[in-house]
């Protein structure tokens, strides 16, 4: 099967372990107003994250964070596409 230039070109990424630095601290889930705990962002992730979005890839982020505004708060924070 051959490339076609005419897909769509995404990348899903793995948000903890991937991107950022892994917090292995499990939050106590039973108390509603928790802060969610994010590591920092590993090395050469946003360079690499930027040459995607760059050469046009739609990233996904994956995760299994249930707080996805948090998420996205804390990437645009770190200047993550």
């Amino acid at each position: 099967m051959k490339p076609n230039d005419e897909l769509p070109k995404v990348i899903a990424v793995d948000l903890d372990g991937t991107i950022l630095q892994p917090v292995w601290e499990v939050p106590d889930t039973t108390i509603h107003n928790y802060e969610q705990k994010f590591g920092e962002v590993m090395p050469l992730a946003r360079e690499a994250l930027n040459v995607l979005w760059y050469w046009g890839y739609k990233i996904v982020i994956w995760t299994t964070r249930t707080d996805t505004e948090a998420v996205r708060k804390y990437l645009v924070s770190k200047r993550i596409p």
